[in-house]
């Protein structure tokens, strides 16, 4: 390795260490209330175990734990509530949106890109069949909307298709919605939310909802039609 390498390489890890110091660290809120707060760099479920880590463990060491050793090192993903994670990322100033956290400072001056704090929440759902998986939190409310992101079958390998999952605070299980190919689903497949007129009212014109009308359905339905104001 060169010395200008060698030089670059420790201008970097220390130009990352600053933005380290100033990013919230992750936190695993458990159902009992209970919060595990650190900066991990291993956060995965396994076996329906979540596994954390404050160094990074690879995918072989995680499924080379024997299940008696599991139980004594990991959490029960039926104990976990969600798991809020953040970090940073580079993006283009072109595309910054007004809920954008940006890292500036004399070092960072890049004219086109600038340092994005990312904040991602996963909740753990009950799936239609009973079992338990951690995803990606889209909204929370009275009604929790998550998604699952599956690629298709052999004959169409690289097109994604969305699974998303609803579920009001009292169910046992969460309802799907499953995507056309791309992200999209068709109204007519959803009658989850018949109780709520805004709801109706508001699939109506379309034949098809985007990932971002279901958003905006989502927290339409938990701003009117929560168990205290059903329209």
């Amino acid at each position: 390795m060169s010395k200008k390498h060698i030089i670059f390489t420790l201008f970097l890890l220390t130009y990352l260490n600053s933005f380290s110091q100033s990013i919230p660290n992750d936190t695993i809120v458990k159902k009992d209330g209970t919060k595990i707060i650190d900066d991990f760099k291993t956060i995965t479920v396994h076996k329906d175990y979540l596994i954390t880590s404050t160094y990074e463990i690879s995918i072989e060491r995680i499924e080379s734990i024997k299940d008696k050793d599991l139980k004594k090192i990991a959490t029960p993903l039926k104990e976990i509530d969600k798991v809020v994670t953040n970090g940073i990322y580079q993006k283009k100033r072109k595309f910054l949106n007004k809920n954008d956290v940006v890292w500036e400072s004399k070092t960072n001056n890049h004219k086109k890109k600038v340092w994005v704090h990312s904040r991602s929440q996963s909740k753990t759902v009950v799936l239609p069949n009973g079992k338990l998986k951690l995803l990606p939190l889209l909204v929370e409310g009275v009604c929790n909307l998550t998604f699952d992101l599956k690629f298709g079958n052999y004959t169409n390998p690289d097109i994604p298709r969305y699974y998303y999952y609803v579920q009001r605070k009292g169910e046992q299980k969460s309802t799907l919605f499953k995507g056309e190919p791309r992200e999209f689903i068709k109204t007519k497949k959803i009658e989850y939310f018949d109780d709520c007129m805004k709801a109706k009212e508001f699939m109506y014109p379309h034949k098809k909802l985007s990932r971002l009308q279901i958003i905006k359905l989502v927290k339409l339905y938990n701003e009117h039609c929560n168990d205290q104001n059903l329209d």
